[in-house]
């Protein structure tokens, strides 16, 4: 089974179409973004392979930007250890998900992943990709189920919160001030 998603970034000019496809041992996704961002025109390309309860097995991130191209490559080997371009990555030891700047979908994989009950929170550590820096790093992050539909989403230390509103795949369809997926008819 295929999902295609489109989101629009609410923010500055950007849409992302993200491909999930389903297959009977994994979720591949696949996924291109193009923006702009502070005269800085971008196009993000990034896959991943999930296994069957969301968690992450592998990662392919390119950049291509006015200011900025660049690769990065992340693995997660079945004993929790992370590679970044296939160097052993020490510093993200007990990460449990990645995050990149410029999509909503990966605030979908601790969602989907943990299977949260009606006002458990979770505290998680992942890997941050800052994409238009092109910066890497661990970061602390709290999900928070308020409703069958809303979870709220905090950085930690709290310096950033949104409530985050999901479809009935658990795919985020509106952030506010962020992202919102456009329905397709």
């Amino acid at each position: 089974m295929k999902k295609n998603i489109l989101w629009e970034a609410t923010d500055h000019p950007s849409l992302e179409h993200c491909v999930l496809n389903y297959t009977t041992h994994s979720i591949e996704i696949s996924s291109v973004i193009i923006g702009k961002s502070k005269n800085n025109i971008y196009r993000l390309d990034y896959s991943m392979t999930l296994d069957k309860k969301w968690e992450l097995k592998t990662a392919t991130i390119n950049i291509d930007s006015c200011k900025l191209k660049k690769k990065f490559m992340v693995k997660r080997s079945t004993n929790g250890n992370w590679f970044l371009n296939n160097k052993i990555a020490k510093r993200f030891h007990n990460c449990t998900e990645i995050d990149i700047s410029l999509t909503p979908f990966t605030n979908s994989l601790p969602i989907n992943r943990i299977g949260f009950i009606k006002g458990q929170d979770e505290k998680i550590k992942v890997i941050y990709f800052d994409i238009l820096e092109g910066k890497v790093k661990p970061v602390m992050q709290r999900y928070t189920r308020l409703t069958s539909s809303k979870y709220r989403f905090q950085n930690i230390p709290n310096d950033f919160e949104a409530v985050i509103r999901i479809d009935k795949n658990g795919l985020v369809n509106k952030y506010p001030a962020l992202f919102k997926q456009i329905k397709l008819q």
